[in-house]
């Protein structure tokens, strides 16, 4: 080889230790990465969305989250960011939104929290119910909260405490503080 030769492997040798000492050894990630999972995640996703369908293959719901992270010491998956289009009756579709959710991996549950908004376009006027928390039943096609509710339907509102949603059936029952505004 070459003094030249010796030369330029010396220098390349040289910029790849001051890349790494700069860099602290770790790498850069690239412009726009993501960011890393958390160490004790059984998986981890970003973008994530799934179904279930029917024996007859029409689809029950779709849930899409931000992020899908599994828990190892439980199994269960935690959402974050969730959107759920709920069709099983095939009437129509309940579409809810929450900031958080979770599926126990031994239950057949959506745990929703955080801002939970639940609206249906069918009927007279859309129907809109906000509440904390509420937890979805695919299998029974129900949807309960022990929580405050707030249900509007058109220019109409109502509040209470606790709720059960009949999602086949579109039936909304508050359980207890009914209260309601009915504008003509």
């Amino acid at each position: 080889m070459t003094w030249q030769g010796l030369a330029l492997v010396a220098v390349l040798l040289g910029a790849v230790i001051a890349s790494w000492l700069v860099g602290d050894g770790r790498g850069a990630e690239p412009f726009g990465a993501a960011p890393r999972p958390v160490p004790d995640a059984g998986y981890y996703f970003e973008d994530v969305s799934f179904l279930e369908t029917g024996t007859n293959g029409a689809v029950i719901y779709e849930v899409a989250a931000e992020t899908a992270v599994q828990s190892p010491a439980d199994q269960g998956v935690a959402l974050r960011q969730v959107h759920l289009d709920y069709n099983a009756s095939g009437e129509g579709p309940w579409v809810l939104d929450a900031e958080r959710g979770r599926i126990p991996q031994d239950r057949n549950l959506i745990e929703l929290s955080g801002g939970v908004t639940l609206s249906s376009e069918q009927g007279e006027a859309p129907t809109v119910v906000e509440t904390e928390s509420l937890i979805v039943d695919p299998e029974r096609q129900l949807a309960t909260t022990t929580d405050e509710v707030r249900i509007r339907v058109g220019p109409h509102t109502v509040t209470g405490t606790g709720m059960q949603a009949r999602l086949d059936v579109q039936q909304l029952e508050l359980e207890s503080g009914v209260r309601g505004r009915f504008v003509p």
